[in-house]
């Protein structure tokens, strides 16, 4: 039987690190070996063939493989098993993993590579024991660094929510005060970055043993052209297959779907967790959801966000409605990042000026920073008049000021930001935008005006190993809503 190889290895990975659990039950498929191994589990532990439970298993199978190489002591084997456990499993940075291997940055490819290659050989021998009727059951997940599910931040700053920020901690760290809060507001208005906000300060508590994140945006699937997406809904069982795998409930992973409740559930009782359920309103029936999650929920808190108020309903919730920043905080937040990115003009800008902007846009933090992002293009003139006419009876704000920047953008930018908003379920790294081969050339340029131009996020790490990309909700709409028929039209 043949080993598996690296590049079967690096897809499964890949998967793990992001979590795609389906994702990664396909490629079991790939692998020979691996497929075998996969479904002996399934025949044993009586379980349904789905692509969701075939992930469940290969994930627990490389976890295994790579646990095996702690024992070895020789260094590079050591140095290997360091480095797939943290960068792989507990999802460290790769700053941080290259601090515990104790090398310098330009040696983490290397090393990576030679951490591959003992995987491989692992995970062939791990695949061959579940041939033999004695298999042992596969150990729980390696304790996790605290605060690790959390989304990398795209902000660079949190503006003028402060007051908020300390309102959902209180409310959050309150015995007597109600398990649930719900940030509800307009798409733009920072729902998202305020829960992260929020989540990380949380991290901090010792009352809390962890955050816990599950995002219910919608993961768009396409082929290399654009055409219509199939988009599947969070359900209650993936909130509780995501809570085990974030919990490291290993031993639970293949059991009845009651079991997982129930151990789900004792957990959360046993320990103060903060889940946070991102995006909710993109759920079939979001009070249903939380009263199922409630219904597990314990001694633990829960943080939705949610562009609407359905939720506020239940008595247990303590309802947050987010609209636009106030004035003052709209202008800090024009002034600052715009001096930040080096935009004179609009730092010199008339408070008259300033306050239009604020009365334009709403306040709404997205908005604002996609009128920083027109100004490295347009004067302010031109990006005042693109504000007057996206406010129009009959205009859709958003779309409006995307449809100015995407005809802009060079050929290059066009395609990545096509591929993050349409492939990309959470985020991506610049290596993993570069091996994609989106473009012949320009790259690094590309992204650097998305960046510019608000239409893609990316975290503050100056390095470019470290650097992560997303886009906006509202961003992502406008590529599967918008995009088809312009991009058509182009390429026509």
């Amino acid at each position: 039987m043949n080993s598996l190889n690296s590049r079967q290895i690096n897809a499964f990975l890949h998967s793990i690190r992001s979590e795609q659990i389906e994702q990664l039950g396909a490629q079991t498929n790939a692998a020979a070996q691996l497929k075998q191994a996969v479904d002996v589990l399934l025949q044993q532990q009586n379980v349904d063939d789905t692509p969701r439970q075939r992930g469940l298993l290969a994930r627990r199978l490389v976890e295994r493989a790579i646990q095996g190489l702690a024992a070895d002591e020789r260094e590079r084997d050591h140095r290997a098993y360091v480095l797939l456990d943290a960068f792989y499993l507990q999802h460290k940075s790769r700053a941080e993993t290259l601090a515990l291997i104790k090398l310098a940055g330009g040696s983490f490819d290397r090393v990576n590579a030679d951490a591959l290659e003992k995987l491989t050989d692992a995970l062939s021998r791990v695949c061959k024991e579940t041939f033999q009727p004695s298999l042992a059951v596969i150990g729980s997940t390696p304790a996790l660094r605290k605060g690790q599910h959390l989304p990398y931040r795209p902000y660079r700053v949190l503006w003028g929510r402060q007051r908020e920020a300390n309102d959902t901690v209180t409310w959050l760290t309150q015995t007597d005060a109600p398990s649930v809060v719900c940030l509800s507001g307009l798409g733009g208005n920072g729902k998202t970055a305020l829960a992260r906000h929020v989540a990380e300060r949380l991290c901090e508590s010792p009352a809390i043993a962890d955050v816990l994140w599950i995002s219910a945006k919608r993961e768009m699937l396409v082929g290399a052209r654009i055409q219509s997406a199939r988009s599947d809904r969070l359900t209650f069982a993936d909130v509780v297959d995501q809570l085990i795998i974030q919990t490291g409930l290993a031993e639970v992973t293949n059991r009845s779907f009651s079991d997982k409740c129930l151990a789900v559930g004792n957990l959360l009782r046993a320990k103060t967790f903060l889940i946070v359920l991102d995006n909710l309103d993109e759920c079939e029936n979001e009070i249903e959801i939380t009263q199922q999650v409630l219904n597990i929920l314990g001694t633990s808190r829960l943080l939705i966000t949610s562009r609407h108020q359905c939720v506020d309903a239940l008595p247990v919730v303590r309802p947050a409605h987010l609209t636009g920043l106030r004035q003052a905080d709209s202008i800090q937040l024009l002034r600052e990042e715009s001096g930040y990115r080096g935009l004179a003009e609009f730092v010199q800008a008339s408070p008259d000026l300033m306050r239009e902007i604020h009365e334009y846009t709403g306040g709404a933090p997205l908005a604002l920073h996609l009128v920083i992002g027109q100004a490295h293009i347009w004067s302010l003139p031109t990006v005042l008049a693109h504000l007057r006419q996206a406010r129009e009876p009959d205009v859709e704000f958003y779309t409006f000021l995307f449809k100015q920047d995407w005809l802009s953008l060079s050929q290059a930018a066009q395609r990545i930001l096509i591929y993050v908003g349409r492939m990309i379920r959470t985020s991506v790294t610049h290596a993993q935008l570069r091996h994609a081969r989106i473009v012949e050339s320009g790259l690094d340029d590309a992204l650097e005006l998305l960046v510019k131009l608000s239409l893609v996020e990316t975290n503050a790490s100056l390095l470019e190993a470290e650097k992560r990309y997303s886009v906006h909700p509202l961003v992502r709409h406008f590529v599967v809503s918008e995009l088809p028929k312009l991009w058509t039209a182009q390429t026509i």
